[in-house]
């Protein structure tokens, strides 16, 4: 009971301070009296994309046409834009207990905001101007924390503004799922989708579309909503949810899945939530938990519902003890094995989704895709030592949790 006292204190504390979670986000561009404008960061060392916005809770957080329109009218003094909480946090506005609540939430969840290389990447103004002499890797390499601002001050009007940013929140979020906090690295990932197939894309899409509109509408924390950390189980339930309907690769589309993407993936971002308060006081987040709940519900609800039928996640077969010798697991086969565990975490086989999935990986931390594929090898190789079956370690089927265990 005390840590729900406690958690009901800190909803309304972070309502009050506008959600910031002791971070502040301060657009990029100079300041006009020449002074360092701050950088997000979280408090231990890593630094989030957060999205610019003004302290209002009349506005959501990507169709609140009054939040793009200040900050594009402060563009050229951003001092401006952080002086009230600024002030708030210098003169002791916030309670301790406050405080110490935010902070607990803040080391919860400290491992979706990607650590990135920032040793090139300095809190000062001028880094921007660097960005441009450096080379391309460098640029999008990390959590591109300079590109939120940079799509804000498009000189577009504010609802195709409030969609684009939308959709950079969507992209972090299919990254998240292996901890990765880049937009790129999530198109990176959904065009391995659309390799495996495009009918399950389709619906990875919509799913993560409704947990994070969802979470907007609702009202959960910007600065999560923002890094995609409402999206991430949203669109691995919309792909479990399509890949378990049907075998068919581009045809066999089923408005009953459709629907159920949208409903259950809202309840996703809903359990994240949730979870996420229970699990916090043991500084634990819920990483896909949510997505195995909610998928597990809907599996088993299906059994009732007469006008959906859901393909068989393995064929029926009388049990066998015969098994190929793995022996003839080839190099070949080996290396395939684990490039498709990578992509497995997505559940998808293809070797080209894999590749896909590890460069998006790459983009935003080259340890990480080292991590996810080393792990994916040592699952398969531990598999093969103690004769599993053979086509399981080719399809990758020993290597994703190992992969998703060594990257976090």
């Amino acid at each position: 009971m005390e840590e729900i006292n406690a958690w009901g204190a800190y909803e309304a504390g972070t309502t009050q301070n506008a959600r910031s979670l002791g971070r502040s986000t301060t657009p990029y561009p100079h300041a006009s009296d020449g002074s360092t404008p701050p950088v997000t960061t979280d408090g231990i060392g890593r630094h989030s994309a957060g999205i610019p916005s003004k302290k209002s809770a009349q506005h959501s957080l990507f169709f609140g046409t009054e939040d793009v329109a200040t900050l594009k009218k402060k563009n050229e003094d951003t001092k401006d834009v952080e002086a009230v909480s600024q002030k708030q946090r210098e003169d002791g506005s916030q309670s301790k207990e406050w405080k110490d609540l935010r902070k607990l939430a803040r080391d919860t969840f400290h491992v979706y905001f990607n650590v990135a290389d920032y040793k090139t990447q300095t809190s000062t103004v001028s880094t921007v101007e660097k960005k441009e002499k450096m080379n391309v890797y460098s640029k999008i390499n990390g959590t591109m924390p300079y590109l939120t601002a940079y799509l804000t001050n498009l000189q577009l009007p504010a609802p195709f503004v409030n969609i684009i940013l939308f959709t950079e929140a969507s992209l972090r979020g299919m990254a998240q799922v292996y901890f990765q906090n880049n937009p790129l690295s999530g198109l990176f990932i959904l065009a391995g989708m659309f390799v495996q197939s495009t009918r399950v894309a389709v619906h990875g899409i919509i799913a993560i579309i409704a947990g994070n509109l969802g979470g907007v509408l609702m009202g959960f924390d910007k600065s999560f909503l923002s890094c995609g950390l409402f999206g991430y189980n949203s669109f691995l339930v919309g792909l479990a949810m399509a890949t378990f309907y049907s075998p068919e690769k581009h045809e066999g589309y089923s408005w009953p899945i459709a629907v159920g993407a949208v409903i259950f993936a809202y309840f996703s971002s809903v359990l994240f939530v949730m979870l996420g308060k229970i699990l916090s006081p043991y500084k634990t987040p819920p990483f896909t938990l949510p997505f195995n709940i909610s998928t597990l519900m809907f599996l088993l609800a299906v059994g009732g519902m007469n006008n959906v039928d859901m393909a068989p996640v393995r064929t029926p077969e009388l049990p066998s003890f015969e098994t190929e010798a793995v022996s003839s697991l080839t190099a070949e086969t080996f290396f395939a094995g684990s490039v498709r565990g990578v992509g497995q975490v997505f559940l998808a086989n293809n070797i080209i989704s894999g590749g896909l999935v590890l460069v998006g990986i790459m983009v935003c931390s080259r340890i990480s895709a080292f991590a996810a594929f080393l792990g994916s090898a040592v699952g398969a190789g531990v598999a093969a030592l103690v004769g599993c079956n053979r086509d399981a370690i080719e399809n990758g089927m020993y290597g994703f949790n190992p992969s998703l265990t060594m990257t976090a």
